[in-house]
């Protein structure tokens, strides 16, 4: 279907509805799925201008799933779009228009509001448990256009996926097919008694949340099922657009075990357990949708999201313990995370260049060696500026947690600084690309490489990716970063 017959159908369906014609039937941008978006405005039924959103997507499963969940979530006072419409066999429906700001676009907004912050994200966490259990109630199987249910199969699958969608697209290395299958017939063996009476987003992550007026809405859960707690929560608190410290992640998952008690029966050691095993699996389903939509379906958009989910994954593997229990899947994403450029030549990644951010200690690693024989890039030493790591209570904390950025973006002399940084290296990434080069790093040290060093890395790296660039960050100095 094109655009111009999307827009009369639409427009047609919007008439039908509301007894007059659409003044505008303007294209919005897509998302990773193969559904077109269009906002309807007009005045309707005399109540001034009303918006509304129409979809056209030819996947009859997914649209009537959609609409079936929107409605059943409703019911049960869940923040989801209204579905004004739906004409199942045009395979188009209209909606609530939410706005145009989705979590991860407020989250890349927002500058220095670390209460508001955290109270959304704390919100989402909240949110959470109520759709999985509440929202479970009633549910019926042919409300779900896949499966029903998250089974061992299910994994098995998302495992699979990862294998033939980004280590058999992507990675241009070799690995041991035997070990790398043993490492994931074990990951299944584990949560094969998981209990997966519950709503399973699937998707459930900032860019399928809606910021209006201070308030949440959750969409785009089409492909849901029934499966176990932990699923959902490990797709937000690892999600490359939420950028939580490891100690954050610890404070929603408490949240989230408060919350969920008050609704059921919960085994909080069973659900902390298995926690990192299900983000593990999570994380390794993502790359291989990276894999899928930056190449069979074109979106090269999503292989800038390699690096960065590669580090979350290893870094995960730190957290958790787990190097030795998948030795073959760490060995394999250490090597890519390592050198992701060459790791993925030649695989359909893009020639973008490839901006990689250091953060370090002048006393412990040093300043980062080059490892690509250009000789080095910038190195910002951030010791003039004032030392959270001095004051009470900041020992336990690195420059990820709240705490410490609250700490420094409170001193003038911190945003100065940055302002600095930010110019020099934009002006140079401009410069770096109009000449072909492939890559740029870009280090911040400090006295311990906890505080300072990390709070800058971490907020450039942060800012390259809202540009569309593509980053690789590391914490030479904290302890889950190190080799």
């Amino acid at each position: 279907m094109t655009n111009a017959g999307d827009r009369k159908k639409l427009g047609d369906l919007y008439l039908a509805h509301t007894g007059v014609a659409p003044d505008s039937v303007t294209s919005l941008r897509g998302d990773g799925s193969d559904r077109r978006l269009y906002r309807l405005s007009g005045a309707a039924s005399g109540d001034g201008t009303q918006s509304m959103i129409g979809v056209a997507h030819e996947n009859r499963r997914e649209n009537d799933s959609f609409v079936a969940l929107s409605r059943h979530f409703r019911e049960r006072s869940l923040p989801v779009p209204e579905i004004y419409v739906y004409d199942a066999d045009a395979h188009i429906y209209l909606e609530e228009d939410l706005g145009e700001t989705t979590l991860a676009d407020w989250l890349a907004r927002a500058k220095g509001a670390d209460d508001e912050r955290r109270e959304l994200l704390d919100s989402v966490v909240s949110w959470l448990p109520r759709f999985q259990i509440e929202g479970a109630a009633g549910l019926e199987d042919d409300m779900f256009s896949s499966h029903p249910r998250f089974l061992p199969e299910t994994a098995e699958a998302d495992l699979d996926y990862f294998r033939d969608s980004f280590l058999g697209l992507l990675y241009d290395g070799e690995w041991d097919e035997a070990k790398l299958g043993r490492d994931c017939d074990e990951l299944v063996r584990r949560l094969a008694d998981s209990d997966s009476d519950f709503f399973l987003y699937r998707d459930f992550q900032a860019r399928n949340m809606m910021v209006r007026e201070g308030a949440l809405s959750f969409i785009d859960y089409q492909s849901g099922r029934r499966g176990p707690l932990a699923y959902d929560l490990a797709s937000f608190l690892y999600s490359s657009t939420t950028h939580f410290s490891a100690r954050e992640r610890n404070e929603r998952i408490d949240l989230y075990v408060r919350e969920a008690s008050r609704l059921t029966q919960f085994d909080e050691t069973r659900f902390r357990e298995s926690f990192p095993l299900v983000a593990l699996i999570r994380n390794l389903q993502t790359l291989g949708a990276y894999g899928n939509l930056g190449v069979r379906k074109g979106k090269a958009l999503f292989l800038r999201n390699v690096p960065a989910k590669v580090n979350t994954i290893v870094g995960l593997f730190r957290e958790a313990g787990l190097r030795d229990t998948f030795p073959s899947i760490y060995d394999t994403l250490a090597r890519i995370g390592r050198s992701p450029r060459e790791a993925l030549k030649g695989k359909h990644m893009t020639d973008e260049m490839l901006v990689e951010i250091h953060s370090f200690s002048y006393h412990k690693s040093g300043i980062p060696r080059d490892e690509r024989g250009h000789g080095g890039g910038f190195v910002f030493d951030c010791r003039f500026l004032p030392n959270p790591g001095r004051e009470e209570g900041y020992d336990t904390l690195d420059g990820r947690d709240s705490e410490v950025r609250v700490y420094l973006e409170k001193r003038s002399e911190v945003e100065a600084f940055w302002v600095h940084v930010r110019s020099i290296v934009e002006e140079a990434v401009r410069a770096y690309e109009k000449r072909g080069f492939q890559s740029l790093s870009i280090a911040f040290g400090c006295t311990g490489g906890q505080h300072r060093s990390v709070y800058f890395a971490e907020r450039l790296f942060a800012h390259l990716s809202r540009e569309g660039k593509m980053c690789r960050l590391r914490h030479d100095d904290l302890p889950e970063d190190a080799d």
